[in-house]
């Protein structure tokens, strides 16, 4: 989704380009399932800040993600980050409905993932 400097917004239809191959699944499944391979939290924080600088990248170019979530996060077989679902909408629970489709829900959205990678407990 586009969010033009002067708040109209607008979107953009397009294909992923590369193939995320083998894909390994999104954030969630390997976060809620770790007992297949453990995770350090050298590899949440990697995480955690390629999410970051992908977020500040769409947002420096006036782009939104808008679905900030872990099952938009989908994981390659290096465990490289792509975020997808560029579509529209949010997933309850991660951004509050009024603030959908911003950067401020963009925002709410990654405050909630930064607990979700590196709250340990």
């Amino acid at each position: 989704m586009l969010d033009s400097e002067h708040g109209h917004k607008g979107i953009i239809n397009g294909l992923i380009l590369s193939a995320i191959y083998p894909n390994h699944g999104t954030l969630a499944d390997r976060v809620d399932d770790f007992h297949e391979q453990p995770l350090t939290i050298t590899l949440r924080t990697r995480w955690y800040n390629d999410i970051k600088n992908m977020i500040q990248i769409l947002h420096e170019k006036h782009f939104i993600w808008g679905d900030v979530s872990p099952n938009n996060v989908l994981l390659d077989e290096n465990e490289n980050i792509w975020i997808v679902d560029f579509g529209g909408g949010c997933t309850e629970g991660w951004v509050e409905p009024k603030n959908k489709e911003t950067q401020k829900g963009d925002l709410e959205g990654f405050k909630k993932m930064k607990e979700y990678l590196l709250d340990m407990d």
